[in-house]
């Protein structure tokens, strides 16, 4: 009883069963009588053969009902790799193999060069350097010359040579201290730099302690603490940085630097090691390994790096 009303449940909802027939020999249209309610359904099965070419150079092609000998179309091109349409062009097709049609891929640019927009601004339009078409992307490019010192702007200036632009010091202000007491650039006092000596590795008695040749012969004039001052402003957005030595009488320094700009300020970690200066060559030993070599000129409160491009001019603090 449960089973026959499960069984007309099924078909209730469209569930029938039985099996499909052929209804004719020769052809595809099969009958399903339900072994349940008697419902009849019909539907078309072919029994489809391989697909083939119609014709050699085109991309038709063919196959048959193994049964009623009913044919189906359909195009098969066989595409090849991608390849530009021209030399100056950028527009990629694929041909193909078999019947030498031609599809259109698209565009692929090739975005490795710039060209400045105006030649009295320096800011550039990436460019394609097949078609020379322009792409969304922009950057500001200065040709700057050589630095020079300007007694004026109290250090050492450049001036583009395509916008006329010109980079000087700028003088950060720095916060009110307590009387008497030593501040260096970015803000830090004479207990920050005794720190940032000793996360440095400069052991807190250097000051004091004679110097020492063990590393090598050290410049005394070079003892003491430099900095650096650069500065960058473009399209309404400035920032300078501040990259300063403390190179101490035991033959150790420190390296740091503080950055300010529109968007706030940033002090790096210090990072420290040995120095010498012999033969008008300033070598630094950091920790970690590395070594660095600076060909100087030193004349009272000044440091000059001849070799060392935007960061040739020194003062002491």
């Amino acid at each position: 009883m449960f089973k026959n009303l499960f069984e007309k449940g099924k078909c209730l909802v469209g569930l029938h069963q039985g099996e499909w027939q052929y209804e004719k020999p020769g052809q595809c249209e099969q009958l399903r009588v339900c072994s349940g309610c008697g419902a009849q359904n019909r539907k078309t099965e072919h029994v489809w053969g391989e697909w083939g070419f119609e014709t050699e150079g085109k991309c038709a092609q063919q196959r048959v009902c193994g049964r009623c000998g009913a044919p189906e179309q359909r195009i098969e091109h066989t595409w090849g790799a991608l390849r530009y349409q021209a030399p100056d062009s950028c527009e990629e097709v694929r041909d193909c193999d078999r019947c030498h049609e031609v599809w259109a891929a698209g565009p692929r640019h090739e975005w490795n060069a710039w060209q400045y927009a105006t030649s009295d601004a320096c800011g550039q339009n990436q460019i394609c350097s097949r078609c020379g078409v322009a792409g969304a992307q922009n950057r500001v490019v200065h040709r700057w010359r050589d630095w020079q010192h300007s007694a004026h702007h109290g250090g050492a200036v450049r001036v583009c040579r395509q916008c006329g632009e010109m980079e000087v010091p700028v003088t950060v202000a720095e916060p009110a201290v307590a009387a008497g007491a030593t501040t260096f650039p970015g803000g830090i006092s004479e207990s920050d730099v005794a720190d940032l000596l000793r996360r440095a590795g400069v052991p807190e008695e250097a000051e004091t302690v004679a110097p020492s040749t063990a590393t090598g012969t050290i410049d005394q004039r070079l003892i003491g603490h430099w900095r650096h001052t650069s500065a960058m402003s473009s399209g309404g957005f400035s920032m300078v940085t501040d990259t300063n030595w403390i190179l101490d009488g035991d033959a150790r320094f420190a390296r740091y630097s503080h950055t300010e700009s529109g968007m706030g300020g940033n002090r790096s970690d210090p990072i420290g090691g040995a120095w010498e200066a012999s033969s008008g060559v300033l070598r630094f030993k950091f920790d970690d390994g590395d070594v660095a070599e600076h060909v100087y000129e030193v004349q009272g409160d000044q440091l000059f790096l001849p070799r060392e491009g935007h960061l040739r001019f020194w003062e002491r603090v």
